[in-house]
């Protein structure tokens, strides 16, 4: 397995690194590749890991709090970085927000949701927790 992450983590960096050759503008930094890992077991996210992945994406909270609990995980990983990528639910928050080394929830679709988290995160932390927070431009219902 670890030959297959590896050659696909070189891979994408690759394209990533010929993308960015052609940006024009001096103040523009390279990409962060979030690596997705859902449905992979820990074992994989190790391996990622130790090919120099060092952020990991999660669309399900008990997913996300499994995998950054696991006792393997965070021993061989401790410099890991986790985020959350899915639809959040009001009721996942405080599992969600005890996840070890979360450092963003990037699907936050309301104000509301984001005074939640931001209220349970001060139990957790005197740190920040970057959110990103999704605004509806169009003024269209279904967007």
């Amino acid at each position: 397995m670890m030959v297959s992450i590896s050659k696909n983590l070189s891979g994408i960096l690759a394209r990533m690194e010929a993308a960015y050759s052609k940006v024009t503008n001096p103040e523009q930094r390279f990409p962060t590749l979030v690596a997705v890992s859902k449905t992979k077991p820990s074992e994989a996210v190790i391996e990622a890991y130790e090919c120099g992945q060092r952020i990991f994406g999660e669309n399900y909270v008990q997913e996300l709090y499994k995998k950054s609990t696991d006792e393997k995980l965070l021993a061989q990983c401790p410099d890991i970085q986790w985020h959350f990528i899915g639809r959040l639910q009001s009721n996942k928050v405080k599992l969600l927000l005890s996840v070890p080394n979360l450092s963003i929830v990037e699907t936050v679709s309301s104000l509301q949701m984001a005074t939640l988290i931001n209220k349970e995160w001060a139990k957790h932390s005197s740190n920040l927790l970057d959110i990103l927070l999704q605004v509806n431009t169009s003024g269209e219902e279904r967007k």
